[in-house]
C-alpha cells in the first residue's frame, strides 16, 4: 500500500484520488438503482402518461362494480351486560317455577340451553348483501336453470332419436306387405 501512495507526479494524494473515484462509482450505482426503482414503479403503478377522463371514469366504475363492501363492525343485538342480567333473571324464575327434582331435566345450566336454536344458529346474524352480490346470485340461479333446461332438451332429443331408430328397425325387420 505504501508503494501506491509514494508514486511521484500525482495530481493529488492517493487518499483524495481514491475517495473521488469511490464517490463517482457510488453516484453511478445510485443512478442505476434509482432508474431500476423508477422502472419498477412505472410497471406497478402504470406509466407516467396521465389517463384521459373517460378511461379514468371507466376504471373507477369498474372497480366500484367489482367491490363487495362489508361493514367493519356489526351491530350488537343484545349487549352482554343486558344478556347476562336477562339470563340471571330467567334462571331465578325457572328455579322458582320448576318443581324441585333431584335431577333437573334442563341440567345445571337451566334455561340457558334453550337460548340457541341448533337448527338455525345463524338467525340472529343479518349479513348485508350488496346489490351486486344479489345480482350475481340471481345470475347463477338463472344459469343453473338454463343448464337444466338444456339437459332436459338433450334428453328429449336422445329419446326421440332412440324412438326413431326403434321404429326404423321394426320397419326393416318386418316383411313388406304386397
Amino acid at each position: 500500500m505504501g508503494a501506491k501512495r509514494a508514486v511521484p507526479g500525482r495530481s493529488a494524494p492517493y487518499d483524495q484520488l481514491l475517495a473521488a473515484y469511490q464517490r463517482k462509482n457510488q453516484a453511478k450505482i445510485g443512478a442505476a438503482a434509482a432508474a431500476a426503482q423508477q422502472a419498477q414503479d412505472d410497471l406497478m403503478h402504470g406509466s407516467a402518461v396521465p389517463l384521459d377522463d373517460e378511461e379514468e371514469t371507466h376504471q373507477v366504475l369498474e372497480a366500484v362494480t367489482k367491490s363487495s363492501p362489508w361493514p367493519l363492525e356489526r351491530k350488537v343485538l343484545m349487549p352482554s351486560k343486558m344478556r347476562n342480567s336477562f339470563l340471571r333473571m330467567r334462571e331465578m324464575f325457572a328455579g322458582a317455577i320448576l318443581p324441585r327434582m333431584p335431577v333437573n331435566p334442563l341440567g345445571p345450566v337451566q334455561g340457558r340451553a334453550a337460548m340457541l336454536n341448533i337448527d338455525k344458529a345463524t338467525d340472529y346474524v343479518l349479513p348485508i348483501r350488496s346489490q351486486h352480490q344479489q345480482q350475481r346470485v340471481l345470475q347463477q340461479q338463472q344459469m343453473v336453470k338454463q343448464q337444466q333446461q338444456q339437459q332436459q332438451q338433450q334428453q328429449q332429443q336422445q329419446q326421440a332419436q332412440q324412438a326413431q331408430a326403434q321404429n326404423q328397425a321394426s320397419q326393416a325387420s318386418s316383411p313388406p306387405c304386397y
